[in-house]
């Protein structure tokens, strides 16, 4: 597992080439909007997995 304490994401190694990417994290909506509230989860939970060096993603 990669990260420290106080990161938001997780990297578990499933086997040689698989790994779970985790993110535990919650958004207090601060728009009225679900779209863009969405798109603004969308970027934390990718910086959250960016913070732990990964650079790959794949949805």
């Amino acid at each position: 597992m990669l990260g420290g304490i106080g990161e938001d994401a997780a990297v578990i190694k499933i086997r040689n080439d698989l790994v779970l990417i985790e993110t535990v994290d919650y958004i207090t909506p601060n728009v009225d909007d679900p779209y863009i509230q969405g798109k603004i989860a969308a970027v934390n939970v990718t910086n959250d997995v960016y913070s732990v060096n990964l650079t790959d993603l794949h949805a």
